[in-house]
């Protein structure tokens, strides 16, 4: 599966989700953003539908502090896999990146960005 294209993403901690905004992969790069913070980055597709790669991202609004804190700018690790979740007339795509805030092993943030694709029948 080719993972190019807009996604959407929500954010998971030991709090739960929360809707967070979009994210773009397109030929190894990574852009995006939700209302508090732009998204730039790279990644590499591995074998077995494995990705790595890694972001930063930057607080453009002076807001409280949010899911990544109240810096004005993260460094993210990123390392997951991505899969169909269901396939009918259209398929559903979902991948999972496990992130660490500033290589923090003690502060991971989950993305879940997922996207739907239309099945030619």
């Amino acid at each position: 599966m080719d993972i190019q294209g807009q996604w959407a993403l929500e954010l998971g901690t030991n709090m739960g989700l929360t809707p967070a905004g979009i994210i773009i992969f397109k030929s190894g790069r990574i852009v995006g953003g939700d209302s508090n913070h732009f998204y730039t980055g790279y990644y590499q597709i591995e074998p077995n539908d494995h990705i790595n790669g890694s972001m930063e991202i930057t607080n453009f609004k002076e807001e409280p502090i949010s899911i990544f804190g109240k810096e004005a700018k993260y460094s993210v690790r990123l390392k997951g896999s991505y899969h169909v979740l269901q396939s009918d007339k259209s398929k559903r795509f979902q991948m999972i990146l496990d992130s660490f805030l500033n290589d923090n092993p003690h502060h991971m943030v989950r993305l879940i960005c997922e996207k739907q694709c239309a099945v030619n029948l």
